[in-house]
């Protein structure tokens, strides 16, 4: 089944998509990836009739992002587009005219909406249990809000920490903060890390344009970028803690004092958060429902 599905999906072949998703309920969320995909590239071919033909997937407990990118990309068509979905839907499902229903709402087309919405009305009278098309989790709100005013906050944290220890330090040729050269090349150790750190921590700086560019533009692979951006802010710390284990805190006199409490504290904050965030990215409906351009 699962060849068929991407032969289909391939070929941009809704009506072969939407039987599947009648004749095998049991695949319905493969049916459903594949459509969100397609209903991208035919937005952008203007394909109004297939997008429309989306609407008449079969109900089901949970919505159809393939619905929801289809309405979204029959908006962006016009009124041309708006005219399909709601002929569509008046000899389709009642899935159908509701998704209808709303496209037009959403659009200023209320006498229509109106008109479709009576129409829905005369075929569910007599059925009072019907399928509510809820809106699944979109958007960058919850838990996905959090972690973008976390993009927003690194980069400016990394860039105070550069402007406030790193160009002095470069201005006078000196790292003011590490230990002086002594016993098994503390010195060289230490100076080679900070050295590590500084290139990383500049990479991460440019890297934060372009990250938060495709947070906000939506595009379905941020979840991939977003998995190895947050353990490259959080490494150079990672790095210096394991140092400074392997090599004692003697070998750091500046962080003596600290240790091991800031070592342990930073260590388990930063492990637990990659921890979080993976399992976040990879299994959030509000994720999947977001990223899909």
């Amino acid at each position: 089944m699962g060849s068929a599905i991407e032969k289909a999906a391939e070929r941009d072949d809704v009506n072969e998509l939407v039987r599947l998703a009648y004749g095998y309920p049991e695949h319905a969320e493969q049916i459903d990836k594949a459509l969100v995909l397609v209903a991208m590239r035919l937005g952008s071919r203007r394909q109004a009739d297939e997008l429309a033909h989306i609407l008449t997937l079969p109900e089901r407990p949970e919505p159809w992002r393939a619905a929801e990118a289809a309405v979204e990309q029959l908006v962006e068509l016009g009124p041309a587009a708006w005219q399909v979905a709601r002929s569509v839907a008046l000899r389709s499902t009642v899935l159908a005219k509701r998704y209808a229903v709303r496209l037009l709402e959403e659009t200023g087309q209320w006498e229509k909406a109106l008109e479709l919405r009576s129409a829905l009305q005369a075929q569910v009278e007599n059925t009072p249990q019907t399928v509510s098309v809820r809106k699944a989790p979109q958007g960058i709100s919850g838990w996905l809000a959090f972690y973008s005013i976390a993009l927003f906050i690194a980069p400016l944290d990394i860039l105070l920490g550069f402007l406030g220890h790193v160009l002095p330090a470069l201005r006078t040729l000196a790292w003011p903060v590490l230990p002086p050269p002594g016993v098994a090349n503390h010195h060289v150790i230490w100076t080679s890390f900070f050295v590590f750190a500084l290139i990383l921590r500049i990479m991460t700086l440019l890297a934060s344009v372009p990250v938060l560019v495709i947070l906000f533009s939506k595009r379905r692979f941020f979840p991939k970028v977003a998995l190895w951006y947050y353990p490259l802010i959080v490494l150079p710390g990672l790095v210096f803690y394991a140092l400074l284990l392997g090599l004692g805190p003697d070998s750091f006199p500046s962080y003596a004092a600290t240790y091991p409490a800031s070592s342990l504290s930073y260590t388990l904050f930063a492990l637990v958060g990659i921890a979080v965030w993976t399992l976040y990215f990879r299994h959030s409906k509000r994720v999947k429902n977001t990223f899909v351009k």
